[in-house]
C-alpha cells in the first residue's frame, strides 16, 4: 500500500508582466517546488518579436510548496524587492491530494463545432465522424478555448474551404490552419512572427497524420512573398490588426474572403474604417465581448 501523500500548499499572486523573471526567482528561493504562468483574464497574447517570452500584461504565478518549507514572508520579500507601489493581491491554500494530471485534461475538453469539426486534445477518444484536429494544449498559442478561436472554428465549419488555398495570418498553435485543411482546403499558409508558435505548430501538425502535411507551409510572414489566397485569417488583436491592413489586403485573392478576430465589440467600428476601402463587410458574429467580422475583398 502506497503512503498518503502529503497536500501541498499554494500560492497565486497577480503581478505585473515586467516583474515576473524576477518574482519567480523569489517564488524558487523560498523553496517552490514549481512556478507557472497563466492569465487571470481572457486577453490573448499578441507578439511580433520571436526572441520574447509571449506574455500578458498583467500575470498570475501559481507557485507550489512543501507544507513545511512554505514561507509566509514571500509576499513582502517580493513587494519591498521590487519596490511595488502597491500591495501584491494573493491567495494562498492547502491543495487536497488529486490526480493532477486527470485534474489538468478538465480545462481543455473536445470541442465540436456544427458536428462538423472537431479539436480533439491528445487524450481524448476523437469521433469517428466528421472532420478532427489532434490537438496538444500549449503556451496560450490556440487551444480553442478562447471565444475568438471558437468563433472562427464555428465560421469555418459552417463554410468549410473545400478546394481552397487558407492563410492563417498570427497561427499560434495552428488550430485555424489545421482546422482549415481538414475541412477540405488544399494548400495552407500558417505563418507567424513568433518561432515558439510555429515550432507548436509543427508539433501539432505532427499530431494528425491523417491531414495531408505537404499540404501545410509553415513560414515567417516575410517568407509568404507574393503569395495570395481567397480565404485569409487572422485572429489577433484590433491595433495590430489595423496597422497590418495593407498586408493582409494584399494576401487576400480577388474576390476572396478576410476572417478577422480577437476585436472586442467597441473595436468593430475602428477595424471597419480600416478594412472598408478594399472590403464590404459580410457579417459579425459575437461571443461575450469578442467578434469575428467577415469581409470580402470587392474588386479595384
Amino acid at each position: 500500500m502506497s503512503e498518503p501523500t502529503t497536500p501541498l500548499r499554494q500560492l497565486q499572486l497577480i503581478i505585473q508582466q515586467q516583474h515576473v523573471n524576477a518574482a519567480e526567482e523569489m517564488l524558487m528561493a523560498a523553496g517552490a517546488l514549481s512556478v507557472t504562468i497563466d492569465t487571470d483574464s481572457q486577453e490573448e497574447i499578441f507578439q511580433l518579436s520571436p526572441e520574447q517570452q509571449p506574455l500578458w500584461q498583467q500575470v498570475r504565478m501559481t507557485a507550489l510548496y512543501q507544507p513545511g518549507k512554505f514561507n509566509t514572508d514571500v509576499i513582502t520579500i517580493i513587494e519591498q524587492s521590487l519596490q511595488l507601489p502597491y500591495a501584491l493581491k494573493h491567495d494562498t491554500q492547502t491543495l487536497i491530494d488529486k490526480d493532477w494530471v486527470s485534474e489538468s485534461q478538465k480545462h481543455f475538453p473536445l470541442q465540436t463545432y456544427r458536428n462538423a469539426l472537431h479539436i480533439c486534445p491528445t487524450w481524448q477518444q476523437c469521433p469517428e465522424h466528421g472532420a478532427v484536429v489532434m490537438l496538444e494544449p500549449g503556451l496560450a498559442f490556440g487551444t480553442g478555448t478562447h471565444p475568438t478561436t471558437q468563433l472562427c472554428l464555428t465560421w469555418l465549419a459552417d463554410h468549410p474551404p473545400q478546394h481552397q488555398s487558407v492563410i492563417d495570418y498570427g497561427c499560434g498553435s495552428g488550430i485555424l490552419a489545421l482546422a482549415a485543411l481538414a475541412l477540405g482546403a488544399t494548400n495552407v499558409w500558417a505563418t507567424d512572427h513568433d518561432q515558439q508558435a510555429l515550432q507548436s505548430t509543427r508539433n501539432n501538425l505532427l499530431l494528425n497524420p491523417d491531414l495531408e502535411s505537404e499540404q501545410v507551409h509553415v513560414c515567417a510572414p516575410e517568407d509568404l512573398a507574393s503569395t495570395t489566397a481567397p480565404l485569409v485569417i487572422a485572429n489577433i488583436l484590433a491595433n495590430p490588426l489595423v496597422s497590418l491592413q495593407p498586408r493582409l489586403t494584399s494576401l487576400v485573392a480577388k474576390d476572396g474572403q478576410l476572417l478577422l478576430s480577437g476585436i472586442l465589440d467597441s473595436e468593430v467600428e475602428k477595424i471597419t474604417q480600416a478594412y472598408q476601402p478594399h472590403f464590404k463587410l459580410i457579417n459579425i458574429n459575437q461571443q461575450a465581448e469578442w467578434v469575428c467580422m467577415h469581409f470580402k475583398k470587392q474588386n479595384s
